[in-house]
């Protein structure tokens, strides 16, 4: 889980609910002061910094109950086929109370609804449902169910489960979710059998938590609590043992008008309900490893287990699955692996049932570049430009990830980053890519636009005019190339995407594939006119001046020909 921290001024508010007046917590501006809630849409909202935290489950980091390789059926995650039902309990501090309209209505919307009505609280800005999102990167292979119940009101001040350290460390989740579940028991909505809960009839796959004002992920001060998953480890549910857990926070750290707090984006609880499936994060961990705070080391908001989590008003339209991730959770997904020269078309997404390539280190089968097209359809709606996407995977030798599997520390090789047409994925912890540029006379955050270069051939940089049509050794992208033993340096890839074009009024991505650059007439010199004719691979006469013509792949004298 990543956290936002709030860079802006804003006005004080009370809310009412019911007879009662429920004053917002506060939020953490980007000196580490509180400050009062702004308001969702205004220019102080769109200047959102990203932070991230560190993992919380580092006792199950190498434990190979955790551990999942297209997720293996050894670890107990949480089933991720067929329909699955999952608790959920809004859960009250002693001090801090709900601020959304309708809490149990509102989550009821938030986890399983088909539409998002505005009930008060910026409930419609969520593109869709938890349960729609993975219903959708399943292909209606994965429905998961969630009931929800509450809320509840702890006896305990939030400090106490939250700690008051700036990484949750000291926090008490598993003691959060006993007295939750304490306290539900004791109410009208005591479960009698939880059985329901339990995939295998045993064990409760999973609880939710929601609990009310922010967490600290999204802008919360010290004392309040990380969205997190984890163990359950010791947790009980009428007598059923709990495998896992999740928690995320009611609020989103801004408010949706002047007078109204507004929800939480759903964004936080898809991530961290996917770590509960078994997904690792993929950003760097947090200060801890060299891979943190540097540019061109993961895949930002290109990936819901990185900083997409919080794509479109801090994650009311999450970012979609990899096509990684889809192949890590057996879900449908057509990849095709390139393994001679061809021209490619990439019609849609691999959420819209697209097809994603895959070009394999012919020495390491375990490393490979993932080219996938991105369309603003689906999930991908408020995504922040449209293209051919590319990204570096490299996993670990064994070819096993865990969900504390940490790909991205090592700086200079992360095991899956994107390879950025404009030559920069900014990192969101980098100061200097932070506030804003003026672009078309409006103030922008600096980092959405840098993130719009990343998409090859680069047709949604504002910051610069882009056309790139080629990705090869000839011209240095980050993260082509692929990494020798040990770490110990780079070779090159031997391998080139040529006449790289994206069509603005169809979506359609097209390049021609070179599988290897080392062989054919590439390294021929010409001077002259060629005295043959000329055709493509799909058969077009194009001429017979070879200098003429562009990068790609042709017939001469019926010999495939690569330039």
């Amino acid at each position: 889980m990543k956290k936002l921290l709030l860079s802006m001024t804003a006005v004080s508010l009370w809310t009412v609910q019911g007879m009662a007046q429920q004053q917002l917590p506060k939020v953490v501006d980007k000196n580490g002061n509180l400050m009062d809630m702004p308001v969702f849409g205004s220019p102080e909202a769109e200047s959102i910094a990203r932070k991230r935290c560190g993992t919380y489950m580092e006792s199950l980091s190498n434990s190979k109950n955790g551990q999942t390789r297209a997720v293996s059926t050894s670890p107990n995650y949480v089933p991720h086929t067929g329909t699955i039902n999952i608790p959920v309990i809004l859960v009250e501090f002693k001090d801090q109370k709900f601020s959304v309209n309708k809490p149990q209505k509102a989550f009821e919307q938030f986890f399983n609804g088909t539409t998002q009505a505005n009930l008060g609280n910026g409930n419609q800005y969520n593109y869709g449902s938890v349960s729609q999102y993975f219903q959708a990167m399943s292909s209606k292979a994965f429905n998961p169910v969630f009931k929800v119940y509450g809320p509840v009101t702890l006896d305990k001040n939030e400090t106490y489960y939250g700690g008051t350290s700036n990484n949750g460390s000291d926090e008490k989740p598993n003691e959060l979710i006993n007295d939750a579940i304490n306290k539900l028991q004791a109410s009208d909505e005591a479960i009698k059998d939880a059985t329901v809960f339990c995939k295998d009839g045993t064990t409760v796959d999973c609880i939710y938590i929601i609990y009310a004002g922010l967490g600290q992920n999204i802008g919360g001060a010290n004392t309040t609590v990380w969205a997190k998953t984890g163990s359950a480890s010791g947790n009980k549910l009428v007598s059923k043992r709990i495998r896992w857990y999740s928690m995320a926070s009611e609020l989103s750290g801004l408010k949706a008008s002047e007078d109204s707090a507004m929800i939480a984006g759903v964004g936080v609880s898809c991530h961290e309900f996917s770590h509960a499936l078994g997904l690792p994060d993929i950003y760097p961990s947090v200060g801890t490893s060299s891979g943190y705070a540097k540019n061109n080391q993961n895949m930002e908001y290109w990936d819901l287990m990185d900083g997409g989590e919080y794509t479109y008003k801090g994650g009311c339209c999450p970012t979609p699955y990899t096509a990684w991730e889809k192949e890590q959770l057996g879900w449908q997904v057509d990849i095709q692996t390139l393994d001679q020269s061809q021209s490619v078309t990439m019609s849609t997404s691999t959420e819209q049932g697209g097809t994603a390539y895959k070009i394999v280190n012919p020495n390491n089968s375990n490393e490979y570049f993932m080219l996938e097209s991105i369309q603003k359809k689906g999930w991908s709606t408020h995504q922040y430009a449209e293209g051919l996407m590319v990204y570096h995977v490299n996993e670990p030798s064994n070819g096993t990830i865990y969900m504390g599997t940490r790909l991205n520390d090592i700086e200079g090789y992360p095991g899956m980053a994107i390879v950025p047409a404009d030559s920069l994925c900014a990192s969101a912890d980098l100061k200097e890519n932070g506030g804003n540029v003026e672009i078309n006379g409006k103030k922008e955050s600096y980092y959405i636009e840098l993130l719009r270069g990343d998409l090859f051939p680069g047709t949604f940089s504002r910051l610069q005019t882009l056309n790139v049509t080629e990705l090869s050794d000839d011209h240095y992208r980050p993260n082509w190339h692929w990494y020798k033993t040990g770490n110990s340096g780079y070779e090159n890839t031997n391998k080139a995407l040529r006449n790289i074009t994206y069509d603005s009024s169809t979506g359609i991505v097209s390049f021609n594939y070179v599988h290897d650059t080392t062989t054919g007439i590439k390294g021929i010199a010409h001077t002259g006119a060629a005295t043959k004719r000329i055709y493509t691979l799909d058969g077009r006469y194009v001429g017979q001046d070879f200098n003429a013509l562009p990068h790609g792949i042709y017939i001469i004298g019926g010999k495939k020909i690569v330039k």
